[in-house]
């Protein structure tokens, strides 16, 4: 046996012997990756299905499209009405009347303050000589004042929400089950206690200490440590910092290429190196010496 510094049982020199290329890591990385995102996309997409028949979701769109409606706010389509001041009076009327009262007081003391109405006794009507210009700003300004209360309708919010967290909830459970199937659920049962990638790219785990196959604990660590660092946390970050994510992603790959042995933190919290299979395999850890 080999006694260093290094590990109880292999020198130095034979570790860096087993160590696998950069691109040999690097492709078993990059597939693992692409392999997930694949078939969590396919888990997504029958589950998304599934969201799309929720009785619960339609009747959140459904809902949701009502208050829109009935706002008048907006046409059929989506679009705002072309320009008519009768019109536009009609519509914020109508959408503040059936939805809030002060509002629609608000709407009425505003009218009375812009000196273009005139009070009939029962309800503000336009002025003949009021300035085309100045009622043109007036009601630009209310429709887009009314459509803005109709965006931050608590009810409209509510239900969009609900779809808006369903479809992620959805989104995290398939990658989820896709992590753990390629992360956990393939290297528990693979002789070597490796991912299809790296088995693939014949690079495998050891323990750092024996060099003999990783304990199914060790197994779980590195699940854990590689789900939240190259999966978890950025998604977390992209809603954070956005596109800055991809330094923290640079941070991560060039540490796990300047720390000694190559070794990323999946290695070093699991107590794990990775090494070539083959030369592992041909007797290196053997006959080293």
């Amino acid at each position: 046996m080999y006694k260093t510094k290094a590990t109880s049982q292999v020198d130095e020199k034979t570790i860096e012997r087993l160590l696998p290329y950069i691109i040999n890591r690097a492709g078993a990385g990059l597939l693992d990756v692409v392999l997930v995102m694949i078939v969590a996309f396919v888990f997504f997409m029958f589950s998304l299905s599934g969201i799309l028949n929720n009785q619960q979701y339609i009747d959140g769109v459904e809902q949701s499209k009502r208050i829109i409606a009935d706002s008048h706010l907006y046409d059929s389509e989506g679009n705002t009405f072309e320009y008519d001041a009768k019109k536009y009076d009609e519509i914020i009327t109508y959408f503040y009347s059936h939805n809030n009262k002060v509002l629609l007081e608000q709407y009425n003391d505003r009218k009375q303050k812009s000196g273009l109405f005139d009070y009939d006794g029962n309800k503000y009507v336009l002025k003949e000589e009021a300035n085309s210009d100045e009622v043109d700003k007036f009601y630009t300004v209310e429709y887009q004042q009314a459509r803005l209360v109709l965006t931050n309708s608590t009810e409209l919010r509510e239900m969009s929400l609900y779809a808006i967290n369903l479809f992620v909830t959805s989104l995290v459970i398939c990658l989820s089950v896709s992590l753990i199937v390629f992360y956990l659920v393939i290297p528990l049962i693979s002789k070597n206690k490796s991912t299809l990638a790296q088995s693939l790219n014949k690079i495998r785990p050891v323990d750092f200490k024996s060099f003999t196959i990783i304990s199914n604990k060790q197994v779980f660590l590195r699940f854990l440590v590689y789900s939240f660092l190259y999966f978890y946390l950025p998604i977390y970050a992209i809603q954070m910092i956005g596109g800055h994510v991809i330094i923290i992603d640079t941070l991560l790959v060039v540490f796990n290429i300047t720390n000694k042995y190559n070794r990323g933190l999946q290695d070093l919290l699991s107590f794990s190196i990775m090494v070539d299979s083959r030369k592992y395999e041909e007797g290196v850890f053997n006959n080293g010496e």
